[in-house]
């Protein structure tokens, strides 16, 4: 039997689902660390630098000026000024935030910048002992290793993968925090003994082999920096939209790095500032998240966790059940009485899997409306027939809408399910 009227469907999603929708974001407390980019107006312009940094450098490339200006002195403070001390507080805070949470990219990220911020800390100090070279062969590895994390931390975060059982933990972040400080404590080792190949002469400008290591942390960091930009489905918060930049920003800077003739010489302050700069959009990155969320804690993947957590929780509270999908439709959330009722699985029934429940006769019809939702942005509705654990036919009115972000683009689904069998 039908629900009478005025307890029906659209009477349950207009009304009784937004509010409690709204009660439950009070509950979590977590949209605001997952809110979109309130300043898409200054990161936009700050991405000007990118490619005026990228001019620069070719140009100064093309020009080959060699006078110096500055001294190791000013290299010193402005390394600590701008990379080693913003990169250390990075560091920190994302160690505390992934103690809070266990999340692995968190942790990558963290690796990442505390290997930026120890290179760009003994690199100034190694010039007046060992010289420019050993300087140059600690930094540039340093920022290999740091875009091979940064690379890895932002292709995981946007993975939608189940938490796991045991989350990780102090451990994990001791193994992690560790294995970086002994690879670099290895590296001044081996080039204090000249045990390391050489990376750059001066007058001549880096070797074969720093090239390589160079343009490798270039490509790192330029695909971090893409990757932190995709949504895929989620909205784009802003701790990664400035942290993106601030990667973009050392990857330019890199670039000018590699084609210095001479310490202090015109593409080395250019590559350097791109550089510093990329610091600065870093402390903003982290000064934006503590501003909206009210605690200095990171985070690459809130948005999707504080969905799915509020999902949850309207799952939990009535038994008609809710589900949420990314924006290409494949499911994120289903309420644990769908998998009850249908006697499967998350994991069975995730992405597309719920398809799998229907009567064979109606999946393809199914199938080929949601998809054609997803692509017009129209809401969703339509009359499934599941299969439920007993065998018997339920039948399930599903009605789903398109949740948009500020600029009107699609960032994901949410919808109800009522059984009216």
């Amino acid at each position: 039997m039908r629900p009478r009227s005025g307890s029906g469907p659209e009477h349950l999603t207009q009304a009784f689902l937004p509010a409690l929708e709204r009660k439950c974001t009070e509950m979590t407390g977590q949209v605001s660390q997952g809110q979109p980019d309130e300043l898409t107006g200054p990161v936009r312009l700050v991405w000007l630098f990118v490619p005026a940094f990228g001019l620069a450098i070719a140009v100064l490339a093309l020009s080959r000026v060699e006078a110096t200006f500055g001294s190791s002195l000013l290299f010193t403070v402005l390394n600590i000024v701008f990379q080693v001390a913003i990169s250390l507080v990075v560091a920190s805070l994302a160690a505390m935030s992934f103690l809070r949470n266990g999340s692995k990219p968190l942790l990558l990220l963290g690796c990442g910048t505390l290997a930026l911020g120890l290179g760009s800390l003994f690199a100034p100090l190694l010039i007046g002992r060992l010289g420019f070279n050993a300087a140059v062969t600690v930094y540039d590895t340093a920022a290999l290793l740091a875009g091979a994390c940064y690379l890895l931390s932002s292709a995981g975060s946007l993975m939608n993968r189940p938490a796991r059982r045991r989350p990780w933990g102090w451990p994990h972040l001791l193994a992690g925090y560790l294995t970086v400080v002994l690879l670099l404590l290895a590296l001044l080792v081996a080039v204090r003994g000249n045990h390391w190949p050489t990376y750059f002469v001066e007058g001549t400008g880096s070797t074969a082999l720093d090239t390589v290591v160079l343009y490798g942390a270039i490509a790192l960091f330029a695909l971090s920096a893409i990757l932190l930009q995709l949504n895929l489905g989620r909205p784009r918060t802003s701790f990664r939209s400035w942290y993106s930049l601030a990667l973009a920003l050392i990857a330019v800077g890199l670039v000018g790095v590699s084609l210095q003739w001479k310490l202090g010489d015109p593409l080395n302050w250019v590559g350097r500032s791109a550089q510093y700069l990329g610091g600065v959009c870093m402390l903003i990155a982290v000064v934006l998240t503590a501003r909206g969320s009210g605690q200095w804690l990171l985070s690459l993947e809130t948005t999707l966790r504080a969905s799915e957590e509020r999902y949850r929780l309207i799952g939990e509270a009535i038994a008609y059940g809710v589900w949420a999908t990314d924006a290409a439709g494949k499911a994120t959330y289903i309420s644990p009485s769908f998998c009850e009722l249908v006697g499967k699985s998350f994991e069975e029934i995730r992405d597309f899997g719920w398809l799998d429940a229907l009567v064979p006769e109606q999946r393809e019809e199914v199938a080929r409306l949601w998809l054609q939702s997803v692509d017009t942005g129209e809401p969703f509705e339509h009359e499934h027939h599941f299969v439920a654990a007993d065998g018997e036919i339920r039948i399930v009115l599903a009605r789903g809408s398109p949740v948009r972000n500020d600029a009107g683009r699609i960032v994901s689904w949410a919808g109800i399910n009522l059984d009216i069998t």
